[in-house]
């Protein structure tokens, strides 16, 4: 089944653009979301976010599985590819 279509009516105030919806669309609170998508954009209620601060965010973090060794393992991988492109720039 498919859903059709609905329209909403576009008001200018000054120079700002209001949209009025459909009485059977309804968003709670007093602020949406609003991000582009191709030529149009999608309106949608806000995300809540992930974490309720920073010292939270951080504790989630340092919660994460991850190897003592995992920076130093990124610079060797780091290092070597940039051995490997100077190599190939050296043989060109």
């Amino acid at each position: 089944m498919t859903t059709r279509a609905k329209y909403a009516r576009l008001l200018s105030i000054g120079t700002r653009q209001a949209v009025l919806l459909p009485s059977d669309v309804k968003f709670k609170g007093k602020r949406l979301s609003i991000r582009p998508s191709g030529d149009g954009c999608v309106i949608e209620p806000p995300r809540k976010p992930a974490f309720k601060d920073t010292k939270e965010w951080f504790a989630a973090l340092h919660a994460l599985p991850v190897s003592p060794d995992f920076l130093q393992d990124l610079l060797n991988e780091r290092a070597a590819d940039l051995r490997e492109r100077s190599r190939l720039r050296r043989t060109r």
